[in-house]
């Protein structure tokens, strides 16, 4: 019975490995230069969340019950529209969204997350998704 040595069995083991992957490589899709963000939420720790995310990437869309706090993300983003509502943005915008950010009061962050997730968004919400279990 032959016994391969260490080197061998590694040779092996990523030729195999390899030939997995192959095709998810081949196949996979490009991803755009810059992504299409959706911002949910503008003020306190969107703000942050929307400046971490912005390089790179294009902030297509804000929105938050309140324009007065979304006064500085506007400013800083004008090209963006705005909305006070998240579902009239799904409604309206969802094929051109390809990321959404959820930064709103911690009540907030299940009911958007699941309505991104629906549409099909890739979603970073903040935490919690609940109150209790």
């Amino acid at each position: 019975m032959l016994y391969p040595d260490r080197r061998r069995f590694l040779k092996s083991a990523t030729a195999l490995t390899g030939g997995l992957f192959a095709p998810n490589l081949l196949l996979a899709k490009d991803t755009p230069a810059a992504l299409n963000v959706a911002a949910i939420g503008c003020g306190g720790k969107g703000r942050s969340d929307i400046s971490e995310i912005a390089p790179g990437n294009r902030i297509a869309f804000l929105c938050d019950v309140d324009k007065n706090r979304a006064r500085e993300a506007l400013e800083k983003f004008p090209d963006a529209r705005f909305f006070s509502d998240y579902r009239e943005m799904f409604a309206e915008v969802a094929d051109r969204i390809d990321v959404v950010t959820v930064s709103t009061p911690d009540h907030m962050h299940f009911p958007i997350a699941v309505e991104a997730i629906r549409h099909g968004k890739p979603v970073m919400v903040q935490k919690p998704l609940s109150n209790n279990l």
